[in-house]
């Protein structure tokens, strides 16, 4: 598959038991279109409980920086109490971060390790997410 076919592309996926876990659907956008800027609109209509989020890594908050490509997180569960916001915009939000750099760098994505430059400042990737818990 070219990379050109990589635009749009859907995946979806579950982790955890039932009722805990996270269920996540993934979209690939290739920056310049019309996928894209459907993901960069997400990050400009926040509500109440749904707040897009730019994925980023560090180890403390000062350290923070942005994973390439770029990876828009928006929650699709409502994050009402603040036991779910600190699991969806901590937890959840550095598993994304983390599993995205670690599909760039792997054959996960079927790229060479280190990624080329071309494949992180190409796309940008936009994840929703549902954390479920039982309590």
């Amino acid at each position: 598959m070219a990379e050109h076919d990589l635009d749009g592309r859907i995946g979806e996926g579950w982790g955890g038991v039932a009722p805990n876990g996270s269920h996540v659907n993934v979209v690939l956008a290739r920056r310049g279109s019309p996928t894209a800027a459907a993901v960069v609109g997400a990050l400009a209509h926040p509500r109440p409980g749904h707040i897009p989020v730019l994925c980023c890594v560090g180890e403390t908050q000062q350290d923070y920086e942005p994973v390439w490509p770029p990876t828009v997180m928006v929650n699709k569960a409502t994050a009402v109490d603040e036991r779910h916001q600190a699991m969806t915009w901590g937890a959840a939000q550095l598993g994304v971060a983390q599993g995205v750099l670690d599909a760039a760098c792997t054959s996960t994505c079927q790229v060479p390790a280190p990624p080329p430059a071309s494949l992180t400042a190409t796309w940008i990737v936009l994840l929703a997410e549902a954390v479920r818990t039982s309590r």
